[in-house]
């Protein structure tokens, strides 16, 4: 048996049978906990399927019982604040009853987030003071050397979490996965729920305060290590947060969009290559930058040579490259249609089924049908204006009615509802066939 046969609750529950009664308790509560934890990072499961640790399924069975006797760990929970007055309680209030210990680093409030802190009189809360200085890692970075206990848990401010009893198993879950990060940096991401239902499942915000990460970065600062690869793997885990910061009305009253872009710019002249922060700074700028320079570096991100078209052999493929591909897809849509036809056929052939790619392809066909109908309705009106002054003797009607009832529908295809419905008025006792009225009608 493996390290990733350890996490696996179907592998697990196939030896369940050959457990003493005494351990299948344990063995059953481990397995019950496997089932918070959504993913594993790509990288994470390839490193635990191929390590050389190998256990018979004795050896296993008392590994898991000796964990389960381990005493729960401690977590500290850091906030990062500044003028949060809105929301600080709210988050506060969320953490309090399973938290050990809550850092609070504010960094220069000058409404009343402070004496909410304050007015709390939480033995729990430590708050510290530091001057904001353009740099959220700073702030964080701080945090985790004021932190005591085992496991660090950072929350935002405008985030709270969920009150489920699902809450309660989170020191559980990390005592569980406490012994992998044995074997390799690992972090936890609990599901984040924005306002607007969207679920992230991929951001790195709890760790053991023992493994010396690190946080770097101005802005979307990244979690890193203090080995030669920095590189920290994750583990998704079914601990929801609930966040409202990218609510439109608190977007615009921090101008959050113009402070990322402004720093991650920064970010590119100190890492230049690095990925993540040309990704980021191309979603941030959307509305802050040109489209002529976005897209340049739209295309510079994607390609491997910028003298070849767009190709899958031409393509660099990265973490963050379908994100980049609907980015730009989405921001050409509205700003160069040449270019927004070009990306969709790249992806409509080789992620046909991707929900992000069937809902451009689709809003693709229905905006060329509109367009199409707006131009038929264009030609039918030029037609019947150009054949007014002539008898139109058709097998239909002399006076033209029928092409008038052309007119009708096809305004009500284009949402004139009003101009049709007057048409039709006019057609009612002349030309107005109402079974075919009826049926488009019904559409």
């Amino acid at each position: 048996m493996t390290l990733y046969n350890m996490y696996m609750s179907d592998y697990l529950n196939q030896h369940i049978s050959k457990a003493s009664i005494l351990d299948v308790f344990s063995l059953q509560e481990w397995i019950n906990n496997l089932n918070y934890i959504i993913e594993f990072d790509s990288n994470l499961v390839e490193f635990l399927k191929n390590h050389k640790a190998h256990f018979s399924t004795n050896e296993i069975i008392d590994v898991i019982n000796n964990i389960s006797k381990k005493k729960l760990p401690s977590i500290t929970f850091s906030i990062i604040c500044k003028n949060e007055e809105r929301c600080i309680e709210r988050c506060i209030n969320s953490i309090v009853a399973i938290s050990d210990e809550i850092i609070i680093v504010d960094t220069g409030s000058t409404d009343s987030t402070v004496n909410i802190i304050e007015k709390l009189n939480n033995s729990k809360i430590r708050l510290f003071h530091q001057k904001w200085t353009d740099d959220f890692s700073l702030p964080r970075n701080y945090a985790i050397s004021k932190s005591t206990s085992e496991f660090i848990f950072f929350i935002d401010a405008d985030e709270s979490l969920e009150d489920t009893s699902d809450t309660s198993n989170l020191k559980h879950i990390l005592r569980q996965c406490d012994f992998l990060c044995d074997y390799i940096p690992i972090a936890f991401c609990p599901k984040i729920i924005n306002h607007d239902e969207q679920e992230i499942v991929a951001v790195r915000r709890i760790f053991r305060k023992r493994d010396n990460f690190y946080f770097f970065g101005f802005v979307h600062e990244e979690l890193r290590n203090k080995t030669l690869n920095p590189y920290v793997a994750y583990v998704s885990l079914d601990i929801h947060i609930e966040h409202d910061g990218y609510k439109n009305e608190v977007i615009e009253n921090k101008n959050k969009n113009k402070r990322n872009s402004d720093l991650l710019k920064l970010m590119l002249k100190k890492e230049p290559e690095n990925d993540r922060w040309r990704y980021f700074y191309l979603r941030d700028s959307i509305k802050n930058e040109s489209y002529q320079t976005l897209e340049h570096l739209f295309w510079s991100f994607l390609l491997i040579d910028s003298s070849k078209i767009l190709s899958l052999d031409n393509l660099r493929i990265t973490e963050y490259t379908f994100s980049v591909l609907i980015h730009f897809l989405g921001y050409s849509s509205e700003n160069d249609l040449e270019t927004f036809q070009l990306l969709l056929n790249f992806l409509e052939i080789n992620y046909p089924d991707h929900p992000d790619v069937v809902y451009y392809s689709t809003l693709n066909k229905i905006f060329l049908l509109k367009k199409h109908q707006s131009q038929m309705l264009k030609d039918i009106m030029k037609y019947r204006k150009e054949k007014s002054a002539t008898n139109m003797f058709g097998s239909i009607h002399s006076q033209g009615y029928h092409i008038d009832f052309l007119i009708g529908l096809l305004l009500l295809e284009n949402g004139k509802e009003t101009m049709a419905n007057e048409y039709f008025h006019f057609l009612k006792d002349k030309f107005l066939p109402s079974h075919l009225l009826k049926m488009f009608k019904k559409q």
